[in-house]
């Protein structure tokens, strides 16, 4: 059995999560005073990212399989500004994975598990750790952009999404230039 990998259960997470009503249904929304993006860091430390609420926690236990015991932590905050997440997979210490193929894992099985369609895919990197960005789309629902990468043996990623058929890139571009690797606490 493969490891789950963190996009995979990072869709799962967003799967409740409603961003756009099909366009015939939609109405002019009120005005919106901006959000205010505060900076978030888990208990856990690992990273310090901003966000534009309070992000909620959820764990998930990797039960079986290579990597198991572990987690995956998951941080997603959701707003009329979008769908933020970040989050890592803590893995058994001994686990070992291919860097570039744990992240073209993550990103395939992100795009299987909202059921969306790849736009683009380009290798990125992070202080020297390997990385992957890639572009999807839910059609007539969402726009997203993640990224994925591989910081001190453990997959971490971001997600930026929001409704509509554009990406609001500058909304992405903020919130992962906030993000920070943080050592754990």
């Amino acid at each position: 059995m493969k490891p789950p990998h963190l996009l995979a259960l990072a869709a799962l997470a967003l799967a409740p999560v409603s961003l756009a009503a099909p366009a015939a249904a939609q109405t002019a929304p009120a005005p919106a005073a901006p959000a205010v993006w505060t900076s978030f860091t888990p208990p856990e430390g690992m990273f310090t990212a901003q966000f534009p609420t309070t992000p909620q926690r959820s764990e998930t236990p990797v039960a079986e399989g290579p990597g198991s015991p572990g987690k995956v932590f998951l941080f997603t905050s959701a707003s009329p500004e979008g769908v933020f997440l970040a989050g890592w997979a803590a893995y058994e210490p001994n686990f070992k994975f291919d860097d570039q193929a744990e992240l073209a894992a993550n990103r395939d099985n992100f795009v299987k598990g909202t059921e969306g369609k790849l736009l683009a895919s380009r290798a990125i990197s992070l202080g020297g750790a390997p990385g992957l960005e890639f572009d999807v789309e839910k059609p007539g629902m969402w726009m997203g952009r993640a990224r994925v990468y591989i910081l001190a043996g453990k997959p971490y990623q971001l997600i930026a999404i929001n409704g509509g058929a554009t990406l609001d890139a500058a909304k992405a571009s903020k919130f992962f230039a906030s993000f920070k690797p943080l050592p754990a606490r």
